[in-house]
């Protein structure tokens, strides 16, 4: 069942036509009154998946935020 507002057909084929190469945040800017989390799910009962690019891209931010994470919780040498 539904808890926010209906996908329209225009929305499913915007999204099936940009999710697999756009972060999910972005694509809730275009969607007014979507949040991230309702564009995942609405993308994976449409079976539509990120492209191994966005993924590899978003593999090497998140890679670089542990990584600075990392390294304000080092204690300096002194």
């Amino acid at each position: 069942m539904a808890r926010g507002k209906l996908w329209t057909e225009t929305e499913r084929k915007n999204l099936r036509d940009h999710f697999s190469n756009l972060a999910s945040s972005r694509l809730a800017d275009a969607f007014p009154g979507r949040t991230p989390r309702a564009i995942n799910d609405q993308a994976q009962s449409l079976g539509v998946k990120k492209s191994r690019e966005r993924l590899a891209e978003m593999g090497r931010a998140n890679a670089f935020v542990r990584w600075r994470r990392g390294q304000e919780e080092t204690p300096e040498a002194g």
